[in-house]
């Protein structure tokens, strides 16, 4: 069985949703998020792009945009809590639960090689949005056994 692009985003939705500290799961292109509509018992949330794949023999490469962020104050008097929080926040979601693919996620599921590349690059923002929004980005590429097989194509 091969993973797909639905596969990932799903796990990776499953993984936010069930962390304690996150509040709200978002997915799709970031011109089209509308931090406006997020109330405040939204933050702090986690967001995920696909922004590219790239397929070969045998794999096939998904690199992943996820960002962590809350609202801060202000006078960002709490921004140095909300960069820590939310580098933890992002760290549990990218490498402790994908890479542990435990037997509550997805990936357990799947009977296909699935490997997260390290290390994973994160960068802090603050007032990246519209509001006084703080948090850490960070590109997730994930490597996913692939078959090209003709045999399974639909043609007829």
């Amino acid at each position: 069985m091969n993973i797909s692009y639905k596969d990932i985003m799903d796990d990776i939705a499953y993984i936010a949703k069930e962390h304690e500290e996150v509040r709200k799961f978002i997915t799709g292109p970031i011109s089209e998020m509308d931090i406006g509509k997020l109330d405040s018992a939204d933050y702090p949330f986690c967001y995920a792009e696909c922004t590219n794949v790239s397929i070969d023999r045998g794999a096939m490469t998904f690199d992943i945009d996820i960002v962590v962020a809350q609202l801060i104050q202000d006078d960002f008097a709490d921004r140095t809590d909300a960069y820590d929080s939310t580098l933890l926040m992002l760290k549990d979601i990218c490498i402790a639960v994908l890479l542990r693919q435990s037997s509550t996620s997805l990936t357990s599921q799947l009977t296909n090689r699935i490997d997260l590349q390290l290390p994973l690059d994160c960068v802090p923002f603050t007032a990246r949005f519209e509001n006084d929004l703080t948090g850490w980005q960070s590109t997730i590429t994930i490597v996913a056994d692939s078959d090209n097989d003709l045999c399974d194509a639909p043609y007829t």
